[in-house]
């Protein structure tokens, strides 16, 4: 039996037995790919000049998007969708319904190469298609932590998340190796200050999706994690954010004030007094910590600019009592609090 692309061009024949045999023409291909993905990715550029980097890069690209002929996409195009291969945010049904098609074979065939080119493998779910962009995946990091020159011993320990507000989460993480025998470690904790010393928050912020569980979390976090640790193998500069459908223009314009503000680092982890601001005679209510009245105050913004004043108000706070606050996520706090109100005003 014989299989043949659109253009009628044999590519791979399966005989009766099963096994799959590919043809000269179509090896000589996969040999020409593997050769470009080896030569020019990230990794065996490190090292190299800014400039030399820069044109081995744009110009195993350009080869690497000549070699990925139809006849080869026409294969990859059947990954699609798969956790064998790679999945999208389009492959759930209901997006199909609302008239979001798969994507084409152009924007696969880019997000791939930028998935290979950082070391990715098609296969394996590593690496995702997300509003048309590549994401590196949790499977990605932990491969190529594992396989890193020199490591061994890896084990991660996750801790239990404490959901913050309504679409965030704080993920307590550690991850501990070996590199040639020296033991290394990652940890994301609560460190709390004693007798006066000051408390420094460093678990992973988690923008928590509809429906999310905890193991849903917890891998969001693993990801991070082991993002940031094989950035401090390679010494490069690798985003341990999450990916997510675009938002529209005007949020991140009104985003913009906010997350620089939220960018100058403050030192330290204080509590709040929640009660300070009580009728005489009243109860004093329990004391917050600085992200407890922060999340707080977002979920009673009713405009962009009271999120704006809530940005604002951290930033202020944090530098008065010497507070360590990650700014990654207070900024995704801010962003989730503004779709929420531009969302409501379309209704």
């Amino acid at each position: 039996m014989t299989t043949k692309t659109k253009d009628n061009n044999q590519v791979a024949t399966v005989p009766v037995d099963g096994r799959i045999q590919m043809d000269t023409d179509l090896i000589s291909q996969i040999d020409t790919l593997e050769a470009i993905v080896s030569n020019c990715n990230i990794a065996t550029l490190t090292g190299q000049s800014n400039f030399m980097k820069s044109l081995k890069l744009a110009k195993g690209m350009r080869m690497l998007r000549a070699a990925l002929t139809p006849a080869v996409m026409e294969d990859i195009m059947a990954l699609m969708g798969s956790p064998l291969g790679f999945v999208t945010d389009r492959d759930d049904p209901a997006t199909r319904k609302q008239g979001v098609g798969p994507y084409d074979v152009e924007t696969v065939r880019d997000c791939m190469m930028v998935a290979v080119l950082q070391g990715g493998r098609v296969v394996g779910n590593e690496f995702n298609i997300i509003a048309s962009r590549a994401y590196m995946t949790k499977a990605y990091f932990k491969r190529v932590v594992n396989e890193f020159p020199g490591v061994t011993d890896v084990q991660d320990t996750p801790g239990v998340p404490v959901l913050v507000g309504d679409k965030g989460a704080l993920c307590p993480f550690v991850i501990t190796w070996k590199l040639y025998g020296v033991r290394c470690s990652f940890e994301r904790i609560y460190r709390k200050g004693e007798n006066g010393a000051m408390s420094y928050d460093e678990r992973i912020p988690i923008r928590v999706n509809a429906y999310m569980g905890t193991d849903a979390i917890i891998g969001k976090a693993t990801r991070k994690a082991y993002a940031a640790v094989y950035a401090r193998l390679t010494g490069s500069d690798i985003t341990e954010g999450e990916v997510e459908a675009e938002e529209p223009a005007k949020i991140a314009t009104s985003l913009t004030a906010i997350t620089e503000k939220l960018e100058a680092k403050a030192p330290g982890d204080v509590t709040v007094d929640a009660g300070a601001s009580e009728a005489p005679g009243d109860p004093p209510a329990k004391p917050v910590t600085l992200v407890e009245e922060y999340a707080g105050r977002l979920v009673k913004a009713k405009t962009i600019d009271e999120v704006s004043h809530a940005a604002e108000w951290i930033l202020t706070e944090a530098k008065r009592t010497n507070m360590v606050i990650d700014h990654e996520w207070a900024a995704d706090m801010a962003s989730n609090r503004v779709a929420q109100i531009v969302e409501a005003m379309r209704k």
